[in-house]
């Protein structure tokens, strides 16, 4: 990149750029913004936001344009949100926030909309929640949290809910084990399980079998310097029973670290801080050269070879190649981790048979039983939603267009009348 960033945003635009935009070089929170192009392996000016957004959120709406969300200024936490349009590569106003946040989360629903949760507005930490409107580029209330709370991880799951899963709030525990679901077709918050172990700084994603995996973060071990924990323990929430249970845990312990789905559903853990230093009083170190690979066909975690810098604070995104692409954190250095894929003209899962076609922007899936599709989501290859259409032929077979233009690695997840879900990875070819 062209300059030192840290606590930035990063956005996948449509066309398989990636936007990076705000966070701060280590002397001023910044408003400047850059494109990587993938093709040519170079960065280019993006221009300039109306505001300074440290620790804030960035979300790709479904028209492609990217919504940068409140933050910290260096002053304040911002109400201010920018709203990029790759197509002329200009910003304009994206609304205001009720409450200026940072270390909060936002989601992109499935309807389009994307929903803020949480966060900090320097003197507490917040239950109160907005949802941002494409149609009128406008935000309103919505249905608060039970508890308020900062660095916290929010998640799309399947069907549509979002979970919202620990975090940092020391009126109720300091950090949290307690996850709380979102139910768009409501605006309403419930109660979902509690972890086992209560963490902030932590990362989450959702499997392809539509489960969420926790790993890592900080737990408040109760010392008079305020020590914390680097966590190894990895937790997975499954939604049709709403329970969690551990997994393999990490080689070693881990906060403010990233996490993405790559592949055709490993997963990558990348650097952060080995908490286990981490001090009010003594500071912290970040871990150099640390970097895991989940296999969920083994269960089992592997070192993943990348992450030649130290970093913290740094974004990580999937390209449409497939590979993870990792931005600052500390320096302006980038590295990129390939991750070899095999991806069959056509694949059985399950009860189900996926045909992508790459010379047109739909696949179709033919189910081996007398069944029907109840739901049937298209995702990137990071978990979010690619704007899709479906159709169902007389005789069954069901055809999913990507809009947009959509090209890249993709995961085509759906549910069977019988409540079987399935999940298959398809490659759109930009022709």
């Amino acid at each position: 990149m062209s300059v030192t960033r840290a606590g930035h945003v990063s956005a996948l635009l449509n066309d398989g750029r990636l936007l990076v935009a705000g966070g701060w070089d280590y002397t001023s929170n910044l408003t400047s913004a850059e494109i990587y192009n993938p093709d040519t392996d170079s960065w280019s000016d993006a221009g300039n936001m109306s505001s300074e957004h440290y620790t804030a959120q960035a979300v790709t709406l479904q028209d492609g344009k990217v919504l940068v969300i409140s933050g910290f200024t260096g002053a304040f936490n911002t109400e201010t949100c920018d709203l990029f349009d790759p197509q002329t590569a200009t910003w304009s106003s994206g609304g205001f926030l009720a409450y200026g946040r940072s270390s909060f989360t936002a989601t992109l629903l499935q309807d389009g909309r994307v929903l803020v949760a949480g966060g900090f507005n320097g003197s507490e930490n917040l239950k109160y929640c907005e949802i941002y409107d494409p149609a009128s580029n406008s935000w309103s209330l919505t249905d608060s949290l039970e508890t308020g709370r900062s660095y916290h991880t929010s998640s799309l799951l399947p069907d549509g809910r979002v979970l919202v899963v620990g975090g940092f709030n020391p009126d109720a525990g300091f950090q949290l084990a307690s996850s709380e679901l979102f139910d768009p077709q409501t605006n309403t918050w419930s109660e979902a399980a509690s972890l086992t172990i209560g963490r902030d700084y932590h990362a989450a994603s959702v499997l392809n079998n539509g489960k969420v995996m926790v790993t890592g973060g900080r737990n408040f071990n109760g010392s008079n310097n305020f020590a914390y924990n680097g966590l190894t323990e990895v937790e997975i929430y499954d939604p049709a029973s709403n329970s969690w249970v551990f997994d393999e845990f990490l080689p070693s312990g881990l906060s403010y670290h990233k996490q993405v789905t790559i592949g055709t559903g490993s997963v990558l853990v990348i650097a952060g801080i080995d908490s286990s230093n981490f001090s009010n009083k003594g500071g912290f170190t970040t871990t150099a050269g640390v970097s895991y690979l989940y296999d969920p066909e083994t269960g089992e975690w592997s070192d993943a070879g990348m992450n030649q810098d130290s970093r913290y604070e740094m974004t990580a995104d999937v390209l449409s190649s497939g590979e993870a692409i990792v931005t600052g954190g500390v320096n302006a250095s980038v590295e990129i981790y390939d991750l070899p894929l095999s991806v069959e003209p056509k694949s059985t899962f399950n009860a189900m048979e996926v045909f992508p076609n790459p010379a047109n922007m739909f696949v179709q899936i033919k189910l081996n039983q007398s069944s029907e599709l109840v739901h049937c989501q298209l995702l990137d290859v990071s978990g979010r939603t690619i704007e899709s259409a479906v159709s169902r032929s007389a005789d069954g077979l069901y055809t999913v267009h990507a809009k947009h233009g959509f090209f890249g690695m993709a995961i085509i997840r759906a549910v069977s009348a019988e409540g079987e879900m399935f999940n298959a990875p398809v490659l759109f070819k930009n022709q």
